[in-house]
């Protein structure tokens, strides 16, 4: 259901080919934010994914080129649509229980 790619430049592959993709950044070894954040986001996928298929969603492991490319130092997710980023949510900006919400409603509203 969710692609895991080795990093930036597979991604920007990936991102170039596909009309919408969601994207979750994050360290390789996950992050105490990962670990309290991870299953509201593949929750939240899944239940979309349920009643729209018409986006993709890939994690991919932060690494320099994210960092240098995109100025994403901590587990963010991004929202891509015909190669272009239309929404960025900074994991840790929202509130745990807000997220699920945060993350239907952003795809809802980027991926009309």
């Amino acid at each position: 259901m969710f692609l895991e790619l080795d990093g930036y430049n597979e991604m920007v592959d990936f991102v170039g080919s596909h009309e919408k993709v969601v994207v979750s950044i994050r360290p390789k070894g996950g992050c105490k934010i990962c670990e309290i954040y991870a299953p509201h986001f593949k929750k939240a996928m899944k239940e979309l994914l349920a009643v729209r298929d018409d986006f993709q969603v890939v994690i991919v492991p932060v690494d320099e080129e994210c960092v240098r490319e995109l100025g994403v130092c901590s587990p963010t997710v991004i929202l891509f649509k015909k190669g272009k980023e239309v929404k960025r949510i900074i994991v840790e900006k929202v509130p745990e229980d807000k997220f699920e919400d945060e993350l239907k409603n952003s795809v809802n509203e980027a991926f009309i």
